[in-house]
Formats: structure tokens, C-alpha cells, sequence
């Protein structure tokens, strides 16, 4: 029951992190985005670790973990959250979403079974599919929205637009793909090493750490110390409430991960599918058509089978 509880605040904090992420996305750049969303989560993380610490219980990872827990925070901060903020503007969240989720649960469920030994029951399964066929007629819907939305009415440019906006659906396709393969192996990993003596909050330390520093090192590169400082105070705000939102969600889905399998908590989150594409719609005038109302029917009824697991 906690696990459920959990993973659910997790699927609507992280929707509501994607909606300041969407916004996010207009302006600023993906790295720089990505950077300033590892804040608050890293803050948070030192506060319970000197809580901890202050009562003599284990607060910090383990010096034999370390090498291992920072080269999945590359991996996921770099391959995960870069490679989602740059999908993000490209597809839109009706599309960005699904995808990042399929990936997900596919590999999830995978690395599950063989690394963790985790079972995967009938009714999961069952779950899954209808779970993937709504992510597959979200991306459908969605796609078809974006051709219509980015096909020119003047000729003959049009046939070169409507080449180079479908050679940059394609590659968008495939880097948020990438993402939520990169997702899929960090949540594995804190699974395999979360407990009493690796905290939760160390995990995330590390992993938050990781992307402040070499998202920031990357975004030096990238925009300079004046693109920095032109961002706005509305930017800011925008971006500081992704990361808190993205905080929240991230403790709960740790929590989580470390009550429910692996494969039940990617089944639950991908609930944000449903809410992010109503977001889209509501708040970003994404067009909403009767695939993307059916994909979310669809995902309705296999979160109900999963509930019933």
C-alpha cells in the first residue's frame, strides 16, 4: 500500500516537473535546464544526510558504490535528463512522454527479471501490453498532430520543410528512447543497492551531485557565463520549480522502488502519459484527437488490471 502510495505522488510530481520543463524548453537551454533541476533534489539530500549523520545512523554511500553510483548519475543525468529536455520542445509532451516510458518499461522489465530475479505475474503482462499499446497510440496521435502542424502551404518549399521537420521527428524519436533507457538503469540500480546501510538520500546525493557538476562544467562550455546570467527571473522561477517538483517525485519514486518491484513501479508511473498528454492539450494547445483520448483510455484500464496485481 505505501509502495502504491508512493509511486503514485511520484507520477504526479514528476507531470508536474514536465509541465515546468515544457515551459522551460521555450527559452533556455537543455543542459543548463537539466543542471539547475539536479539543485533542489541535491539540497534536499544533504539536509537528510547531516539528519541522519547528527543521529549515527548511515548517512553516505559506501567508498566501493561510488564509482559505480557516479557513473550511473552520468547516465542518467547526460543520456536521461539531457536527452528528454532536447526531445522535449521537438515532440512535445504528448509525444516526449510515451515514448520516454515504453523505453522504460521495457527495459525495466528486462533488467528486472535479470539482474534482480524479479517475477513478472500474468496479470503484469497483461498490464504491460495494454500499458505499451497506449504509449504507442499516444506517439501515434501525437505524431500525426505534429505533421499537420509543421506541413507548409506553400510549394515548392514544402516538400524540403516537410523533409527536414520529419528527419528532426526521427532523431527526437530515437534520443527520447534513449532516455528512457538511460532511466530504466538507474532506477535498476537503486533497487540493487537501496537499504540500511546506502540510504536513499545518499543515492540521490550522489546522483543529484553528479549532475550539478558536470551538467554545470557542460553549460560553461555550451553558453558561457553571459547565457547564464541572461537568464530571466520568470526562467528561473520556471526552472527552480522543475527541480523542486522533480525532488519530490524523485525521493517518493526511491521510496518506492525500495517496496515494490521495479516493473510495478515503471507500470504505475506511466500514468504521467495520460496526465502529461492532457497537459499538453490544456496547457501547452496541443491538438487532441481520438487516438491520443483512446491511448489514454488504454492506459486507464491497464493501470486498473495493475492495481488489481
Amino acid at each position: 500500500m505505501a509502495g502504491t502510495l508512493f509511486n503514485a505522488l511520484s507520477a504526479l510530481a514528476y507531470t508536474a516537473a514536465n509541465i515546468c520543463l515544457r515551459d522551460a524548453s521555450r527559452s533556455c537551454d537543455p543542459v543548463w535546464i537539466s543542471c539547475i533541476k539536479a539543485v533542489p533534489t541535491a539540497l534536499v539530500a544533504w539536509l537528510i544526510i547531516a539528519r541522519r549523520a547528527s543521529r549515527g545512523m548511515p548517512a553516505l554511500p559506501s567508498g566501493r558504490l561510488l564509482p559505480a553510483l557516479i557513473g550511473t548519475a552520468l547516465v542518467m543525468q547526460v543520456g536521461g535528463n539531457v536527452s528528454f529536455q532536447w526531445a522535449l520542445p521537438v515532440l512535445g509532451l504528448a509525444l516526449s512522454v510515451p515514448l520516454v516510458f515504453g523505453t522504460l518499461i521495457l527495459a525495466g522489465a528486462a533488467a528486472s527479471r535479470a539482474i534482480l530475479g524479479e517475477p513478472i505475474g500474468l496479470r503484469t503482462l497483461l498490464a504491460m501490453a495494454l500499458l505499451i499499446a497506449a504509449i504507442a497510440v499516444l506517439s501515434w496521435g501525437a505524431e500525426a498532430r505534429q505533421e499537420v502542424a509543421s506541413a507548409p502551404e506553400a510549394e515548392p518549399v514544402a516538400a524540403t520543410t516537410a523533409d527536414a521537420a520529419s528527419w528532426l521527428a526521427a532523431v527526437a524519436v530515437a534520443v527520447a528512447c534513449f532516455s528512457g533507457l538511460c532511466y530504466a538503469s538507474c532506477n535498476v540500480l537503486i533497487r540493487r543497492v537501496a537499504g540500511p546501510e546506502t540510504p536513499l538520500s545518499a543515492i540521490l546525493m550522489v546522483m543529484a551531485m553528479t549532475g550539478v557538476i558536470s551538467l554545470g562544467a557542460i553549460s560553461l562550455w555550451r553558453i558561457g557565463w553571459a547565457g547564464m546570467a541572461a537568464t530571466t527571473a520568470r526562467e528561473w522561477m520556471v526552472m527552480i520549480l522543475a527541480g523542486a517538483f522533480n525532488a519530490a517525485a524523485f525521493f517518493s519514486l526511491g521510496l518506492a522502488l525500495e517496496r515494490t518491484p521495479v516493473t510495478r513501479t515503471n507500470l504505475i508511473n506511466a500514468s504521467q502519459v495520460a496526465l502529461s498528454a492532457a497537459a499538453g492539450v490544456v496547457l501547452f494547445g496541443e491538438e487532441i484527437t481520438a487516438t491520443i483520448v483512446a491511448g489514454i483510455a488504454l492506459t486507464v484500464i491497464g493501470l486498473t488490471i495493475l492495481r488489481r496485481a
